[in-house]
């Protein structure tokens, strides 16, 4: 009598592989994972220093360490994929930022050439 007890319906056995296979995929890890509070720090301070680096190109002493440093971070902060937008975005401003200090730099120099050796 046990045996026939233990014996499954076919919509049982149909229940029981779907719950099993339900197990199985839920127990899948996650392959895009919260960001920690550090990485979002990491990925905003570095759009902040980026539209910071803007703004500072015209005084290249300022300028030129808050754009590399507005480099590093966000592309610290880009390996996070749920990151990646506002830390390329950080990156991009970064770059344009030194690009226009480095432009501020070679206006200054040569200004400064065009004066000493006239």
């Amino acid at each position: 009598m046990q045996w026939l007890r233990e014996q499954k319906t076919p919509l049982q056995r149909v229940r029981h592989a779907s719950n099993a296979f339900l197990r199985q995929t839920l127990s899948i890890p996650r392959t895009m994972a919260a960001p920690t509070e550090n990485q979002r720090r990491t990925a905003l301070t570095g759009f902040v220093l980026g539209i910071c680096s803007l703004f500072t190109a015209l005084f290249p002493p300022c300028g030129l360490p808050i754009a590399i440093t507005g480099i590093i971070m966000s592309s610290s902060g880009y390996r996070v994929q749920a990151l990646r937008k506002i830390a390329a975005t950080g990156l991009v401003l970064s770059i344009v930022g030194l690009v226009l200090t480095i432009g501020s730099i070679t206006f200054a120099v040569g200004m400064y050439l065009s004066h000493v050796l006239a």
